[in-house]
């Protein structure tokens, strides 16, 4: 792996190894979806909050990927920074701030197609569980793996949570999902963005980059949508899945 491919501190930076990339199946069982930047036109729904409250993280961002603190470490520092008046948020307030973050162009069709021909979907997003919950209902997903904050018995943010998908290993994720759902890694098909969806393309029959924000994963992908257009993922599904059947 080229490292003049990465635009940041990223996979390709950090000398993993990962399992040899499965075959392509001869057909598509399960769809797995990054959210941030792929479903919702946000780069981060952590940084969305973070907006919201005029606070910024990229010191915390900075450490998290040079491997000085851990996921856990990383929400702690987020939530802490979110607090008003030294007050935990609830996740009522969360949930508010979350709804103003807009669909990606294409996600409602191409969902709705996906769900009419009965292929299992799946979130699988190092982003707010409470925001991939929400989408996974509005959109007929199946399944959602994404990071959860938890809260005291008020409701409030306690700053402690669930990571259920490690932001630099997502591929982790994918072979949880794939041995709990009994469908081999070669019949899945993966959408990311950034660098740091490297691992979940390759761990999968079909990496796709959808609007590549760095050009590392663009290197990795098996296909590329350039568009912000969620809906051209079809044709791509198409090529290795009759929707027609």
């Amino acid at each position: 792996m080229n490292k003049e491919y990465c635009n940041s501190h990223c996979f390709l930076t950090r000398n993993l190894s990962m399992k040899m990339k499965p075959k392509v199946g001869s057909k598509i069982s399960l769809i797995l979806f990054d959210m941030d930047g792929v479903l919702v036109d946000t780069i981060s729904s952590w940084r969305f909050i973070h907006n919201y409250f005029s606070t910024d993280n990229q010191e915390s961002v900075k450490a998290y990927i040079n491997g000085e603190i851990d996921d856990y470490e990383f929400i702690r520092k987020d939530v802490n920074k979110w607090r008003v008046n030294n007050i935990s948020i609830t996740n009522e307030l969360l949930g508010t701030i979350l709804k103003d973050i807009s669909y990606m162009k294409g996600a409602e069709a191409c969902l709705k197609r996906l769900y009419k021909k009965d292929i299992k979907t799946a979130i699988v997003s190092a982003g707010i569980k409470l925001l991939a919950n929400r989408i996974a209902k509005e959109l007929h997903i199946d399944y959602v793996y994404a990071n959860e904050l938890l809260v005291d018995m008020n409701n409030r943010l306690t700053g402690e949570g669930i990571v259920q998908v490690p932001l630099k290993h997502k591929d982790r994720a994918v072979y949880d999902i794939s041995t709990s759902l009994g469908i081999p890694t070669k019949e899945i098909l993966a959408v990311g963005n950034s660098c740091f969806d490297i691992p979940l393309l390759l761990s999968v029959g079909i990496g796709v980059a959808f609007n590549p924000e760095d050009d590392c994963i663009a290197k990795y992908a098996d296909e590329i949508i350039y568009q912000k257009d969620l809906s051209l993922l079809l044709p791509i599904i198409e090529k290795y899945h009759n929707l027609d059947e």
